[in-house]
C-alpha cells in the first residue's frame, strides 16, 4: 500500500494510483449488467470519467504541483480518448472515437505553436548577437514551455532530427561568428554504416511487408512506415553531425556530437589536454563520440554535464570527445589555455 505521505511528495505517483483507481473502475462499469442495458449512455459516462474527470486529476496533482504549462493536459485528455476507445465496443465508443479524431490536429497545432515561439527565441537571442541554429533554439522553446522533462526532451528530438533530415543540401554548418568549428562526420564511418543501414533495411522491409500483408495490409504497412520513419531518424543523425560541428569560442569549447551529444566546457576548467584512442588514465570519463573510442581527453577541474538525446545525461571530470582533426584542437586548447593550464600528455 502506498502511504499517502509518499503520493504527496510524488504527484506523478499519486496522478498513477488514482488513474488506475478510475481505469479499474471504468473496467468495472463496462462489465456490469447496467452497461449492456444502456451501452451508449453508460459507454458516454465512462469515455467523460477516463477524459474530463482523468484530466482535472493531472491538472490537480500533477500540473498544480509542477508548475506544468496546461497545454500538457491535452495530451492526457487524448490519451484518455484512447484507454475509452478500446475499451468500450464499437456501438459504445463513438465520443470517444470523436475525440482521438482530435489528435492528429491537436499534434499539429501543438508542433506549428512550439515553432513560433522556437521562432521568437531565435530572433531574441540573434538580437543579442548569439544566433542558435533552429534544432536548439526549438528544444529551448520546448523545455520553456513545457518544463525540464523527458517528454520535453523527447518532443525536442523527434522535431530535430526530422528537421535536419528534410534541410537542404546547400544548408551550411551552424558555426558562429569568432568561432573555430572542429568536425566529426569525416573520418568517423558513419556514412557508410548509414549506407549498409539503408541497403540491409530496404530488403529488411520488403520482406517484412510480404509477410505481415497474408496476416493483416494494415500492420504491413504500419511496420512499413516505421521503418521508413527510422531511416528518416538516421539521416537526421548523420546530417548532423556534419552540420553542428564542435566549437571553439574565446572562452569556451562547445562539444557537439550532431544532436547526440553537446556540452559547454569553460576553458579555464581545463587541465590537461590527452590525445590518442587509449582509454586508460581516463576513469569514468562522459563519452561523446559518434562511433569508435574517443580521440582526445579533457581533465578538467570540474565536473560537466553531456546533454544526450532523449534527456540522457553523462555527467564526469573527464570528457572523451573524438573529432577529425585531434592534434589541431588539442594544439589550440593548449593555445587559448596557456601551456601551464592545458598539459598534454
Amino acid at each position: 500500500m502506498v502511504a499517502p505521505a509518499a503520493l504527496r511528495r510524488h504527484p506523478f505517483l499519486s496522478f498513477g494510483v488514482l488513474a488506475a483507481g478510475v481505469l479499474l473502475a471504468s473496467r468495472a462499469v463496462v462489465a456490469s449488467a447496467a452497461f449492456r442495458v444502456r451501452p451508449e449512455i453508460v459507454g458516454m459516462a465512462v469515455t467523460v470519467d477516463l477524459t474530463v474527470f482523468l484530466t482535472a486529476l493531472f491538472v490537480a496533482t500533477v500540473v498544480r504541483a509542477r508548475a506544468l504549462p496546461p497545454v500538457t493536459a491535452v495530451a492526457v485528455f487524448l490519451a484518455g480518448a484512447t484507454v475509452a476507445a478500446s475499451l468500450l465496443p464499437p456501438g459504445a465508443r463513438p465520443l470517444a472515437s470523436g475525440i482521438r479524431a482530435l489528435a492528429a490536429p491537436a499534434d499539429l497545432l501543438l508542433a506549428g505553436w512550439l515553432a513560433v515561439r522556437a521562432g521568437r527565441v531565435r530572433r531574441r537571442l540573434r538580437a543579442i548577437g548569439d544566433a542558435l541554429p533552429f534544432e536548439d533554439a526549438f528544444r529551448r522553446a520546448v523545455r520553456d514551455a513545457i518544463g525540464p522533462y523527458r517528454t520535453a526532451d523527447a518532443i525536442a528530438a523527434e522535431v530535430s532530427l526530422l528537421s535536419l533530415a528534410l534541410a537542404p543540401r546547400r544548408r551550411a554548418p551552424h558555426v558562429p561568428a569568432g568561432a573555430v568549428p572542429f568536425t566529426t562526420h569525416l573520418r568517423c564511418g558513419q556514412g557508410a554504416v548509414l549506407a549498409a543501414l539503408a541497403l540491409a533495411g530496404v530488403a529488411e522491409t520488403l520482406a517484412a511487408h510480404v509477410l505481415l500483408a497474408h496476416w493483416s495490409a494494415r500492420w504491413a504497412w504500419i511496420a512499413t512506415g516505421f521503418a521508413i520513419y527510422s531511416f528518416v531518424w538516421l539521416l537526421g543523425d548523420w546530417r548532423g553531425l556534419a552540420l553542428r560541428p564542435t566549437l571553439l569560442r574565446a572562452d569556451r569549447l562547445h562539444v557537439r556530437i550532431g544532436v547526440r551529444w553537446q556540452a559547454e566546457i569553460p576553458l579555464r576548467a581545463i587541465r590537461m589536454v590527452c590525445a590518442g584512442p587509449d582509454a586508460r588514465g581516463h576513469p569514468r570519463a562522459a563519452i561523446a563520440s559518434p562511433l569508435g573510442a574517443p580521440n582526445l581527453y579533457l581533465h578538467l577541474g570540474a565536473p560537466v554535464e553531456l546533454e544526450g538525446l532523449l534527456g540522457l545525461r553523462r555527467r564526469g571530470e573527464v570528457v572523451g570527445l573524438r573529432v577529425d582533426e585531434p592534434d589541431r584542437l588539442r594544439a589550440a586548447l593548449v593555445e587559448r589555455c596557456g601551456p601551464g593550464t592545458a598539459r598534454v600528455r
